[in-house]
């Protein structure tokens, strides 16, 4: 059997993990109430644009600025 010196197992690996993101490219997380009929007209104009929900949300908030 052979043996292995312990330093060369487990432990961090470098550059191992996810990569730290900018604080520009950083999301925040909102929770809001909508009525049904609001959240059908979310539904409906993000399925025609190919968007999801989030996305479209995005996008509009954003062309506002």
């Amino acid at each position: 059997m052979e043996t292995t010196d312990k330093k060369q197992r487990g432990g961090a690996r470098q550059g191992a993990g996810r990569k730290k993101i900018g604080e520009e490219q950083r999301s925040h997380t909102i929770t809001c109430r909508i009525t049904p009929k609001a959240m059908a007209a979310l539904e409906t104009m993000s399925k025609a644009k190919g968007l999801s929900k989030n996305s479209f949300i995005n996008d509009w908030l954003e062309s506002m600025l």
